[in-house]
């Protein structure tokens, strides 16, 4: 098996971003269609204000692997604890990449996908944590259980459990999106229909397509990471990893500044600083914090001599001391081996 990691660094909400840029889509992945639909993304203003919104959601999305661990919770196995996760991500490329080639229907449909697995990944981890065991997911995953959790159940449960407040996204929002994407999963009325919007079948993608599309993906989004932020709620205090670690940090546990950048983009400092109020005294936030506080701050020295910790993931000459590249390396060959782990044959456990 093979998997590509792109690790972007983005130090500020204002920064120029793409979703070609976030999701590393070459131009052999694209077709003839595609360069009409990215031109209208970069010159039309409401779509390239839509695009942007969306690629920052992306962006933000892709970051939380850094906080999606494989730490051993309860009884049972782990290593595929994260495989939700990483089939929205991947799926969402899919989508994008589908969008921009003109496969409008196909792509729509994915974003309901795309939003089941990643609050479906959130109830699961929670369900986890509460049941003290992993039986019940692997049956689940493995197909020994078909029975599925309806959305609304899942919803409900993750509002309850993660205690998202009333001022987030609602249960109803998330419901009244999820039925607009069932549409193009099911049989879609006369004015949701993509040849109605379209004018026609001879443009590929247009702009109205575009448009419905950038506005189903944003909601989408929104609502799945407000539940990502409340599973892992230290995502919202981001700390200097490399200065108290070096290039050998805990896996999963931070968020650094670069971490957080795309979701000050998408949800903005009132809002972050709410939940914080709401979550500083969270379980999870106290013992990330206590720990990262316990250790002592790593000299310049120090921190680069960790730089081995790096190199020993790869046989790349990467020519820099810089601590920020290398530590993207870092973040990248981490990413990379955590997906290579979720797909990767079972192992065999040692006891």
């Amino acid at each position: 098996m093979h998997f590509f990691v792109m690790a972007r660094i983005y130090r500020h909400p204002d920064d120029a971003i793409s979703l070609r840029d976030v999701w590393t889509i070459t131009d052999g992945e694209l077709n003839e269609v595609a360069k009409v639909a990215c031109e209208r993304l970069r010159d039309e203003s409401e779509l390239a204000d839509l695009q942007r919104e969306v690629a920052w959601l992306s962006q933000a999305l892709i970051e939380f692997a850094d906080l999606a661990n494989f730490t051993h919770m309860g009884k049972g196995r782990f290593q595929y604890k994260n495989y939700l996760y990483f089939e929205a991500a991947q799926a969402l490329r899919e989508a994008t990449v589908g969008i921009l080639n003109g496969s409008s229907r196909g792509s729509i449909g994915l974003l309901r996908a795309v939003l089941e697995m990643i609050l479906l990944h959130c109830w699961w981890q929670k369900r986890i944590e509460r049941k003290g065991s992993t039986e019940l997911f692997y049956r689940w995953l493995e197909g020994r259980s078909l029975r599925n959790p309806r959305f609304s159940d899942i919803v409900g449960n993750n509002v309850d459990w993660l205690e998202i407040p009333a001022v987030s996204t609602t249960e109803n929002d998330a419901q009244r999106i999820y039925a607009r994407l069932c549409a193009y999963v099911h049989a879609p009325i006369r004015e949701e229909s993509v040849s109605m919007l379209n004018r026609g079948n001879v443009d590929g993608v247009g702009a109205a397509i575009l448009r419905l599309w950038l506005t189903l993906a944003r909601d989408s989004l929104r609502i799945g990471l407000e539940h990502l932020v409340h599973l892992y709620p230290q995502c919202l205090f981001p700390v200097d990893i490399i200065r108290k670690f070096g290039f050998n940090p805990p896996v999963g546990l931070y968020f650094d500044e670069f971490n957080f950048v795309p979701l000050e983009a998408v949800f903005g400092i009132a809002r972050i600083e709410s939940w914080r109020t709401g979550l500083k005294d969270h379980m999870l936030v106290e013992s990330a914090m206590n720990f990262y506080n316990s250790r002592p701050d790593l000299t310049d020295e120090q921190v680069l001599q960790t730089r081995n910790n790096v190199e020993q993931l790869d046989d790349s000459d990467f020519g820099t001391d810089d601590p920020v590249l290398l530590w993207f390396k870092a973040k990248a060959n981490m990413r990379a081996l955590s997906m290579g782990l979720t797909y990767s044959e079972p192992l065999r456990p040692r006891w």
